[in-house]
């Protein structure tokens, strides 16, 4: 939609917000996935370290591995890809998100 556009761009390109909202989620979702009720347990992020590549053009696409669960944190990477304006898949941010688990 073009409200989660950056129309500072032409073509326009997908806002950073909307990258780093899908990073988040995506950590978010692969930590539930190593706990015991993930539906219930509680997973809030206590800080989000991100890479920017490229623009993103469309079609968001979000890759999260879980390298660490100690305690009560754990921590995931996480990898956004998009479709180029060419038709290419390419990494356009990678980041490590930290989340308090309980």
């Amino acid at each position: 939609e073009q409200k989660f556009a950056d129309q500072e761009t032409e073509p326009p390109t997908v806002h950073h917000g909307v990258v780093s909202s899908l990073l988040e989620q995506a950590g978010e979702l692969a930590t539930r996935t190593t706990m015991d009720d993930p539906v219930n347990d509680r997973v809030d992020p206590l800080n989000l370290s991100l890479n920017f590549i490229h623009e993103a053009a469309h079609d968001l696409t979000a890759t999260a591995e879980v390298v660490e669960t100690r305690g009560t944190a754990a921590v995931a990477t996480v990898t956004v890809e998009s479709k180029t304006r060419e038709g290419a898949v390419t990494a356009v941010a990678t980041g490590q998100a930290v989340f308090g688990i309980d």
